[in-house]
């Protein structure tokens, strides 16, 4: 009977340890999961992106879904990225190696979307290295696939994304509001200066085209509203976001007297989402 008793005792923890590392070879070792590991980048700050598919996955399948990991000293920050419109995963590998990078004192490393025409689709995270920490600033726009696009002479360019999708207009009329930021202490922070004449040329043109719709002769109110709103929606945007009070309150004046009631509470209720000065890389 103690022999028994023995025997159950050494042989029940060893079924419970195989079975355990049987589950985990299931998930990890190609049951589940096809996992490679791809290094991007080698230096003070190491940079390895980590693929990922089920069992099913075709080398034809699309798009790839990576993992970054940006690594240094014992510091570690994941960065999502789903890489596609290339032929294969040495392609893809290829494009990351090529987005990631420095430029100055900061390290860029790619975060795509893996397609669409989302204006912020395509970013890249921004780190750096202060008091011998790894610290993650936040992330921006990335246009061409190069890193840092977005830096630029100590600023940093992104886009107010706050009204892409709003109830007045289009995706492609929505307000487009390029903010400028520069790094102080590890953070981003928004300087509404730059961001304001950054923007003011496409602010005067719009208030050209302004008038331009409402001396012109034999439109109709509705089409003379439909052609507003695009412009109007746009700078009482701009200058909220700036906290350009006149301004503001110009534009608010041509829209109420521009557009229909309807459209009016439509529009006001669009602007409460804009919040003067507001970090968007921080969502």
């Amino acid at each position: 009977m103690e022999s028994r008793r023995g025997y159950i005792c050494v042989i029940l923890p060893l079924l419970i340890f195989f079975t355990i590392i049987l589950s985990v070879e299931s998930v990890w070792c190609g049951k589940r999961f096809l996992y490679k590991q791809f290094n991007i980048l080698s230096g003070k700050v190491n940079v390895q992106a980590n693929f990922v598919a089920t069992e099913a996955w075709d080398v034809n399948e699309r798009p790839y879904d990576f993992e970054i990991l940006v690594t240094y000293d014992r510091k570690q920050f994941k960065v999502p990225s789903i890489i596609n419109g290339v032929r294969n995963i040495d392609e893809a590998v290829s494009q990351i190696k090529e987005s990631t990078g420095w430029k100055d004192n900061y390290l860029f490393v790619p975060s795509e979307c893996g397609g669409g025409n989302a204006w912020r689709c395509n970013t890249e995270h921004v780190f750096t290295i202060r008091q011998d920490q790894l610290t993650h600033i936040g992330k921006v726009r990335n246009d061409d696939g190069k890193p840092g696009s977005s830096y630029k002479n100590g600023y940093f360019f992104d886009v107010y994304d706050k009204l892409e999708v709003n109830s007045l207009t289009s995706h492609v009329d929505s307000p487009s509001i390029v903010i400028v930021m520069r790094e102080m202490e590890g953070r981003f922070m928004v300087d509404l200066e730059r961001t304001w004449h950054e923007n003011l040329d496409k602010y005067k043109r719009n208030l050209e085209e302004i008038r331009r719709i409402k001396i012109s002769g034999g439109i109709k109110r509705s089409s003379i509203e439909e052609s507003l709103i695009t412009p109007v929606l746009f700078n009482a945007a701009l200058t909220k976001y700036c906290r350009r009070q006149k301004e503001f309150e110009d534009a608010v004046r041509e829209a109420k007297s521009s557009f229909s009631d309807d459209t009016f509470r439509i529009f006001e209720d669009v602007l409460t989402k804009v919040v003067p000065g507001e970090l968007i890389s921080a969502r």
